[in-house]
C-alpha cells in the first residue's frame, strides 16, 4: 500500500512537470487588444473625420471579421473604393491587402452598422505585433457625442484558431459648424474743432473734392445741422491739400467726428 502511494505520488509530480514545460498556444500567449484609435476626438458639423480600427499584441494574425456600430444621426460613413457599389471602409495595411481575400466590407448609413471581414491566404504567412486593420472617415453631421462600439470581433491564426481579445470602444463629439470672421470696423475717434450735432465721415479717397466729405448718421435730428456759426458741417468745403475748412483734419484716413465730444473742442 505504501509502495503504490509512492507510484501515485511520483506520477503527479511528472505530470506536473510535463504540464510545465508544454509552451502556451501563441493564440492564448500575450493579452491581446482590439480598439478604435484615437479613443475620442473632436470634429465641426460638416468636416470629416477618420478612425482606425487597430489590433495591438497579436501573435500568428490570419484573418479577421469586425462588427461595429456608430451614431448614423451624428456620423455619415464616407465611400473608401469607388470601383465597388456601396460603402466601403479603407483596408489596413497590417494584413497585406494583396496577399489576402476581402470576404466582406459594407457601411451602411441607415443602420449605423460596419461588417469588414478579412483573411490571408497561403502562401502569406501569418502577422504578429500591432497595427492598423482597417479605416473609417466619417462626415459629421449633426452636434453632440457619438459612440463607436466594436459590437464583435473575432480574430483567427494560420491554423485556424480563434485568437482572444480584449475589445475597447470609441467616441467622436461632434461641435458646431465655425462661423463666418466677423468684419473689422474703423472705430470713431474724435476730431478738435468740429462743431454740429451730425457725425461726419471723411472718406480718404476722395479729400480735396467737393464729394470728398459726407455726413454720417445723425446723433441728435433734434438739434440744428449747424450752431449758427455759418460752418459748413456736410464737409463739402476742403482745401485741394486734404484739409477739412471745418475741423482742420488733415491726411487721408477716415477720420469720424464723435458728437459726444463736439462742441468741447
Amino acid at each position: 500500500m505504501r509502495n503504490r502511494t509512492g507510484r501515485i505520488g511520483v506520477v503527479a509530480l511528472v505530470l506536473t512537470l510535463l504540464v510545465m514545460l508544454v509552451p502556451l498556444s501563441p493564440a492564448s500567449a500575450e493579452a491581446t487588444i482590439v480598439l478604435v484609435d484615437p479613443p475620442s476626438q473632436s470634429v465641426d458639423v460638416g468636416q470629416t473625420v477618420s478612425v482606425n480600427i487597430k489590433v495591438d499584441t497579436v501573435t500568428d494574425l490570419y484573418g479577421v471579421d469586425i462588427r461595429l456600430t456608430f451614431d448614423a444621426a451624428k456620423l455619415e460613413a464616407q465611400d473608401a473604393i469607388d470601383t465597388m457599389a456601396g460603402i466601403q471602409i479603407s483596408q489596413g495595411d497590417f494584413l497585406d491587402p494583396a496577399q489576402g481575400f476581402m470576404a466582406q466590407n459594407i457601411a451602411d448609413n441607415t443602420t449605423g452598422e460596419v461588417r469588414y471581414v478579412f483573411a490571408l491566404m497561403a502562401p502569406a504567412s501569418a502577422v504578429s505585433g500591432t497595427g492598423v486593420l482597417a479605416r473609417i472617415t466619417f462626415r459629421a453631421k449633426a452636434e453632440g457625442t457619438a459612440a463607436i462600439s466594436l459590437t464583435s470581433v473575432t480574430l483567427s491564426n494560420n491554423q485556424a484558431e480563434p485568437i482572444a481579445a480584449t475589445l475597447m470602444n470609441g467616441s467622436i463629439t461632434v461641435l458646431p459648424a465655425a462661423g463666418p470672421t466677423p468684419t473689422p470696423t474703423t472705430p470713431w475717434l474724435p476730431v478738435r474743432g468740429a462743431v454740429g450735432r451730425y457725425r461726419l465721415l471723411h472718406r480718404p479717397a476722395v479729400w480735396g473734392s467737393a464729394a470728398g466729405h459726407h455726413p454720417g448718421q445723425p446723433a441728435d435730428q433734434s438739434e440744428p445741422h449747424s450752431r449758427g456759426s455759418g460752418a459748413d458741417h456736410s464737409h463739402a468745403a476742403a482745401t485741394a491739400a486734404g484739409t477739412c475748412n471745418v475741423c482742420g483734419a488733415t491726411g487721408r484716413q477716415p477720420v469720424p467726428h464723435l458728437p459726444q465730444v463736439w462742441g468741447a473742442c
